[in-house]
């Protein structure tokens, strides 16, 4: 069985412990049925960690939620599944026109010249499942049956998806916790919008594998 349930119970928990209340505002989990149906719809393998993940919470509950609840401590925002599906197909599009652009541009780029490929964009089997700021997407990647690794994408850092950004959901949520256990992370209600605040300097070592794009 999968630890990343009680993982992500766990890392719910603590918010409420520290005193952010929007874990009220998550969304109830989806039945892994459905999430194994929408995502073959896709083409996409339901590999247990997106179950679970998805199992978990579907994004929050007000309209546009993505903006109203954050991950701590990296400061992400969520995506439900249906924003997941959407922001993909969305994507894999803009890869496949970045990429025709391209060898529009310099007919004579040869396949040593990654950026005509649509893959060097955005890669099917990549699904969205947070925002950061800007463009940022951190996507599950669901091209492989054992533990799938996360990416951590920008439009105008595509190559920073080539490499793993965590090796799991799994490592990436247990080194959240260990974060927010750390005493380092602190939901601010000073000002008019609360957030939650990081001392760096408190923060526990970094993982091996579990890149900072996504650890804070």
């Amino acid at each position: 069985m999968s630890p990343l349930p009680d993982l992500l119970d766990r890392y719910t928990a603590l918010w409420t412990e520290l005193g952010c209340p929007r874990a009220s505002l998550l969304r109830p989990g989806l039945p892994a049925e459905r999430v194994r149906q929408a995502l073959a719809a896709e083409g996409l393998s339901a590999h247990q960690e997106i179950v679970d993940w998805y199992g978990w919470h579907d994004g929050t509950e007000l309209a546009g939620g993505a903006s109203t609840v954050t991950l701590p401590p990296p400061r992400l925002w969520v995506f439900n599944l249906a924003e997941a599906v959407a922001e993909r197909r969305a994507l894999v599009e803009f890869a496949a026109q970045m990429s025709a652009d391209i060898r529009h541009d310099d007919p004579d780029a040869g396949p040593e010249y990654p950026l005509i490929l649509a893959d060097y964009w955005w890669r099917p089997t990549w699904l969205p499942i947070a925002r950061g700021g800007g463009s940022d997407r951190l996507a599950i990647d669901l091209s492989v049956d054992d533990a799938p690794g996360l990416r951590y994408w920008a439009a105008d850092s595509p190559d920073l998806a080539q490499e793993l950004a965590a090796p799991s959901l799994t490592a990436l949520v247990a080194h959240w916790i260990a974060a927010l256990e750390s005493g380092a992370c602190e939901w601010d209600t000073g000002g008019e919008h609360h957030h939650w605040r990081v001392d760096r300097d408190r923060l526990p070592p970094l993982p091996p594998g579990i890149s900072p794009l996504v650890a804070w």
